[in-house]
């Protein structure tokens, strides 16, 4: 029994139903998998639904199966019905029902006073694919919009159906159970399918004055009329519902398929065609394209809702979404609104974004296409940023960081570089490096590990090898800095200045070496820099490098063993660059300029990748950079920290004495006491570590030993070795420093071989470049370049058989 009004307390309250648009209410394409039984599924496209499908006895009877079923208009008509990917297939029912119960939560305005579908003065529509895969043999075959199928239920009085129903006749057609029946003169004929619509109109309530009218195949172009039905039925019960059924055929010689049933509002919610799918794509209105100093909180609005193949849908829903020029992104689906005020907290300042919008109708399965995506860069606070930075927080790791992504603000990870022959190699090890200022006594914010650079890396095959450059670069974000930018989302920017500063450390190695941060335009191999701050090669003091032969040296010592902090000012002119260097400030608050070393005259450049290097011409050196921070302000790169936690002491070499000779093989190596972290620290582990001449590095651990016998096959006797010990203790997780290396000279052992290569290699014809078999080498081979009016370079190949030679008979 329907109402359309209430009865509370004696009075009468009229139910006022405010003007809505037209929506589809459920959906079901079956775009399942293929499957034996329906029981338990949704999802895969369906829409309007509060439970799964329900048919816990029909294992092979209500089959999932593909392709789905198909409908087009008729030869000059070009829409298609859209439909989903597969159907059901169905047999041997029985007198069970597969059933849906349809979400009515949505629509009040349509709902009777018992949560029906069906209220008086509204309308829906209902339309399905059907196909007779066989003749139907004298069985039903239907879809329902009803709540029960039992004969016994009087829900079953008010169902409607529409398929095959009446089983004595061959046509499609619609029915209401004990009331009525619509026949059409659409034959069913087995292997052809059918779309069949029908219009519910529903009357007053308690009498017979509802009606249905059904189309079989109907063009999808328009609305028909009621005249034009190929069946109707007047004069009906009160047709009420909240569910889907399914019934027959109940043999299983007899199947039929199923597909695209839809409830809708309104006919073009139930055929939904190629030609109205999807409303027309919106343009983007404000702010406008290119616009600068926008709020972190602006305003989004597009062209108005429109959908030029299907006039009649409404604005149902809008997707806003924006992203900025390193890929943060927000996003928010709205009601039907053309424009919105982004809220705080998703935008950040000085930051390029470029923003869309699509929008749904409510005759709209799909979305829009997006809008044509537009720029806009909101504005600068003026408070400093730091534009990225890394202190290398990382576990420790014998391996390179390169493809780590930790710090803030990059706008992709660490980058190895490839050289001739082999990758470049930075790794991760503690402690990490730290700078005091005195005036007053505070700390350069820091964490516990460095990036440690060194001769060890990896040929193209990952077969270990020495190099002359370990090096890294990364690509700087741009989120929080659009002020520095220019046009082409570089850093350089005429006007602006750009601060830097990292700790570096030299540790061992040549000390003609190279150690420091590059600035780059783009990611490259090898060794190139448009700008370098560190330790330029050949040099003995910290500095700063340009192309074209342009340095300055600050005259404090890069290769005594102690940390530097380097703070850079690099001011960006019309023509050119001016670099300030401020090494070791002895203070947090910004140094005069007369206290930096200073070049001038350097060739404009932009950049946005920062390296950090350490190079020679022979072998790498060992180097620590740490605490990399690229900022607008020296207050950015400057944030002040807490004190470090106390180091274990670094030990010293005790013996063998520095230079000693004839030492055995199975050496007694003996370093200074435990000097712990503070009272109580207990020496838990040691790592002694053995240098040959010839860069062949092992390492032995330990417990909390300061002397030990080198275990059998770590030293070679005529072998020249350096080593050097570290400590680790409980207070500190951190390993101590290594000791100062000393060197020490094993026992001349019996005549042998000193290297040996017999070109056991594969076939080559591009040269033996970084070969390293045999025994006994410091390397592999080597190439030389000559240049005499044309640069070549030497080559040798291998290639069988080998080479033999015998004794004289």
């Amino acid at each position: 029994m329907r109402t359309s009004s209430l009865l509370h307390a004696g009075i009468v309250c009229a139910v006022l139903v405010s003007a809505v648009r037209a929506e589809l209410i459920c959906y079901e394409g079956f775009g399942y998998a293929p499957i034996h039984n329906i029981n338990g599924l949704s999802g895969s496209g369906d829409f309007g639904f509060i439970s799964p499908w329900s048919y816990p006895t029909g294992n092979n009877r209500v089959t999932v199966a593909g392709p789905g079923l198909a409908y087009a208009n008729p030869p000059g008509f070009a829409s298609t019905l859209i439909t989903n990917a597969n159907r059901i297939m169905r047999t041997n029912l029985g007198f069970g029902a597969p059933t849906r119960d349809i979400d009515v939560a949505p629509f009040p305005h349509l709902v009777d006073e018992n949560g029906n579908l069906g209220r008086a003065g509204t309308t829906n529509w209902f339309a399905v694919l059907f196909r007779a895969e066989s003749g139907l043999a004298g069985q039903g075959f239907s879809v329902i919009l009803g709540n029960s199928q039992d004969n016994a239920s009087p829900d079953k009085q008010h169902n409607l159906a529409m398929g095959r129903i009446v089983t004595s006749t061959n046509v499609w057609h619609f029915n209401q159970h004990g009331r009525a029946t619509g026949y059409s003169s659409a034959v069913i004929v087995p292997g052809e399918t059918m779309l069949l619509v029908a219009k519910l109109l529903f009357g007053p309530d308690g009498g017979t004055s509802d009606a249905a009218y059904l189309w079989v195949n109907p063009v999808l172009t328009n609305e028909p009329s009621e005249a034009s039905a190929d069946a109707s039925m007047t004069a009906l019960n009160d047709i009420y519902y909240r569910r889907i059924l399914m019934y027959g055929p109940n043999v299983a010689a007899v199947t039929g398929s199923v597909d695209e049933i839809r409830v809708g509002e309104e006919w073009q919610d139930v055929v939904p065609t190629s030609a109205t799918i999807k409303p027309d794509p919106p343009v983007n209105t404000a702010p406008a394209d290119g616009a600068v100093g926008e709020p972190v909180t602006p305003t989004f609005s597009a062209s108005a809702f429109s959908n030029s193949g299907a006039p009649w849908d409404t604005h149902s829903e809008s997707q806003f979404s924006v992203t900025s020029l390193d890929g943060a992104s927000w996003a928010v689906t709205t009601g039907a609104v053309t424009s919105i005020i982004v809220p705080a907290g998703a935008l950040r300042g000085s930051t390029r974004y470029t923003w869309r919008v699509r929008y749904k109708g409510t005759n709209s399965m799909d979305w829009s296409a997006w809008s044509a995506a537009t720029r806009f860069e909101t504005a600068h606070s003026g408070d400093p940023v730091l534009v990225c930075y890394d202190g290398a927080a990382y576990d420790v790791t014998n391996i390179s960081i390169h493809g780590y992504d930790g710090g803030t603000s990059w706008a992709g990870p660490w980058e190895r570089v490839g050289t001739v022959g082999y990758w470049t190699t930075v790794r991760i090890e503690s402690p990490g490096l730290y700078h005091q200022f005195t005036a007053p006594v505070e700390y350069l914010a820091a964490t516990n590990h460095r990036f440690y650079l060194n001769k060890e890396s990896v040929d193209f095959s990952a077969v270990p090898i020495d190099v002359r450059l370990s090096r890294l670069t990364r690509k700087a974000g741009t989120d929080g800095a659009a002020h520095l930018l220019t046009a082409g989302n570089m850093y350089g920017k005429a006007g602006t200045t750009n601060w830097f500063s990292f700790l570096a450390r030299y540790e061992e190695g040549d000390t003609a070496c190279k150690i420091g941060v590059d600035l780059n335009a783009a990611y490259s191999g090898n060794e190139p820099f448009l700008f370098f701050m560190g330790k330029p090669a050949g040099a003995d003091s910290w500095g700063l490098q340009a192309p074209g032969g342009l340095m300055t040296a600050s005259g404090v010592n890069a290769v005594d063993g102690s940390t530097a902090l380097l703070v850079t000012r690099l001011v960006h002119g019309a023509g050119g660059a001016t670099a300030h260097l401020w090494v070791n400030p002895v203070s947090r608050t910004e140094p005069q300029d007369a206290a930096a070393t200073v070049l001038g005259d350097i060739p404009g450049f932009e950049f946005r990748y920062l390296g950090i290097v350490a190079s020679a011409a022979g072998l790498a050196p060992s180097a620590g950079i740490d605490e990399v921070r690229f900022g607008d302000r020296w207050e950015a790169v400057m944030p002040a920290g807490e004190a470090p936690p106390e180091p274990v002491g670094t030990p010293t070499n005790e013996a063998p004495a520095h230079g000693a000779v004839n030492v055995p093989v199975a050496a007694v190596v003996t370093a200074s006491g435990f000097n712990g972290a503070g009272a109580g620290d207990v020496h838990t582990a040691s790592e002694f570590r053995f240098r040959s001449l010839d860069n062949i590095e092992v390492s032995v651990y330990t417990s909390g030993l300061t002397s030990i016998t080198v275990p059998p096959g770590v030293l070679n006797a005529s072998t020249r070795y350096f080593w050097k010990v570290r400590y680790k203790g409980v207070i500190n997780a951190n390993w101590s420093e290594y000791s100062s290396e000393t060197s020490f000279d094993t026992v001349h052992g019996s005549a042998g071989l000193i290297a040996y290569d017999s070109a056991e290699y594969p076939a080559t014809t591009g040269g033996i470049m970084g070969r390293a078999g045999g025994w006994g080498w410091a390397g592999g081979w080597v190439w030389t370049w000559f240049g005499s009016g044309e640069s070549y370079e030497t080559r040798v190949n291998v290639s069988g058989p080998g080479l033999a030679y015998g004794d004289p008979e």
